[in-house]
């Protein structure tokens, strides 16, 4: 059997390739995200704006708000958003710049919004109030890999 290798906070594990993980690991990053980096998608998704709204910057307070206040990750919320900022830079979705502001260098983040327009029909999932993200999960991974969910 196929194996890959999976890093995960720093550990590396091998995983064996089942039929099903295979078929789960073509479709999408947006997918991949979902499984193994949820907190990177809440983020993308939170940030996302459709055509008509403006490009906002967020400080990292800001996304840490975001992730807490509209995500539901409660638990090691500073840490969820340094992994998550790491994620969405290495792959393109955010961009970064430090701006000089009060005589203070801050540095700012910006959702490039390139899938924004297909994130944003889920966002409603994100920001609703109740079950939370977790709860959620496999209604909208479902959705990002385009399968049938209900």
């Amino acid at each position: 059997m196929e194996q890959i290798l999976v890093g995960n906070e720093g550990k590396v594990e091998r995983i064996d390739v089942t039929p099903e993980f295979s078929e789960l690991l073509e479709p999408s990053l947006l997918a991949n995200m979902a499984l193994f980096n949820p907190e990177a998608l809440i983020l993308l998704v939170l940030t996302s704006k459709s055509k008509e709204e403006k490009e906002n910057s967020y400080s990292f307070e800001d996304l840490f708000q975001l992730l807490r206040n509209e995500g539901g990750i409660e638990d090691n919320t500073k840490l969820e958003v340094e992994k998550s900022l790491d994620i969405l830079l290495d792959s393109g979705f955010f961009s970064a710049e430090w701006i000089l502001k009060n005589n203070q260098w801050e540095r700012l983040f910006y959702n490039r919004n390139e899938v924004g327009k297909y994130l944003s029909v889920i966002r409603e999932d994100f920001v609703k109030s109740g079950d939370g993200f977790r709860e959620r999960f496999e209604r909208i991974s479902g959705r990002l890999l385009l399968a049938d969910s209900t």
